[in-house]
């Protein structure tokens, strides 16, 4: 009324239980659902003014997949009309619901376990030693959400980068849980840029000057394999390698992770632009270490400077796929 406008269609988010969802079928008119880590690149190319292909990443910590598994790490071939997932971080098992997006101890015992993979009965023993010695969860703890995954009670497959950072946090010993959204990751960030402040480094010179955390024999051994990331960094942790410099690690892997894999999908589809969107790029520190590396490789980067990158600019990228499928009509 106040637009003076006669809405046509109505454009959600495709999670079933989202309340935007149930208020979109409530209104007796067309509904458009739009996959949420889409909508999160589709937000991106709107504020850049691109409206080529470009591969998305897309990472943050909760999307209703196409799968119906949870998204949030994802690599996206996308364009106006539609989008191809090409790949995505290793998978784990988030058990426990809500809490599992808030106590990401859950996630690090998830992985060290291997509660998705085929993990022997000596192989969780000895995760749950570890987790029990670096205070990640008690034995009782580790037992109860073994068996939540095993018997899949309460238990679903993640791909959610933002669940990544906080486990890596859980392990590290800087936050086992969080008391609002973000906590743990942010947290995680600041120990990172610590150690770049002791060693009085900027990030372009450590960019340039790349030996101390991560080599191209370092990320081969992990095989761009986000669960070994943070099993290798939970030995060193055991070894009693600084926190922070740990922290710094990580960010520095997972960077060089998105830009490798990104050159691969880029060499394989011929799409020369990547797109980075979703709440995990507000940490400043992996924004800024993987802008820098695509760039160097030749590859132009879109990201968000006015449209939040979070869940909060996703519905720009929802009501650019609601004008495209109106002007399609017409």
């Amino acid at each position: 009324e106040m637009l003076e406008a006669e809405p046509s269609l109505v454009v959600c988010d495709m999670h079933p239980k989202y309340n935007t969802t149930a208020v979109a079928e409530s209104m007796g008119l067309p509904v458009m659902k739009i996959q949420h880590h889409y909508a999160h690149i589709l937000s991106c190319m709107a504020e850049n003014d691109y409206l080529d292909e470009v591969i998305g990443v897309s990472f943050d910590g909760t999307g209703y997949g196409m799968d119906g598994t949870i998204w949030g790490g994802e690599y996206l071939k996308c364009r106006l009309d539609g989008f191809d997932r090409l790949d995505h971080i290793s998978p784990f098992i988030q058990s426990g619901g809500d809490l599992s997006s808030k106590e990401g101890w859950r996630i690090a015992a998830s992985i060290l376990g291997d509660f998705a993979g085929e993990s022997s009965e000596e192989s969780c023993d000895k995760a749950k030693d570890i987790c029990s010695s670096l205070e990640i969860c008690s034995s009782m703890e580790y037992s109860i959400l073994n068996n939540m995954a095993r018997t899949g009670v309460n238990s679903i497959l993640s791909t959610s980068a933002g669940r990544l950072f906080d486990a890596v946090s859980a392990v590290l010993g800087i936050r086992r849980s969080s008391t609002f959204e973000g906590e743990s990751s942010t947290a995680l960030m600041f120990e990172a840029e610590r150690w770049l402040r002791r060693n009085n480094r900027s990030i372009s010179d450590y960019l340039d000057n790349e030996t101390e955390h991560i080599t191209t024999d370092y990320i081969k051994s992990i095989n761009l394999d986000t669960n070994l990331l943070v099993r290798d960094l939970t030995q060193k942790a055991l070894e009693g390698e600084d926190r922070s410099s740990l922290a710094f690690t990580f960010h520095a892997a997972l960077s060089d992770i998105i830009n490798q894999t990104c050159q691969r999908l880029s060499n394989e589809t011929g799409i020369g632009t990547i797109a980075l969107s979703g709440g995990v790029f507000q940490n400043r520190l992996l924004l800024k270490l993987t802008k820098e590396r695509l760039k160097k490789t030749g590859l132009k980067v879109l990201h968000h400077s006015l449209i939040p990158t979070n869940d909060g600019g996703i519905a720009a990228g929802q009501a650019l796929a609601g004008l495209i499928r109106i002007n399609q009509i017409k």
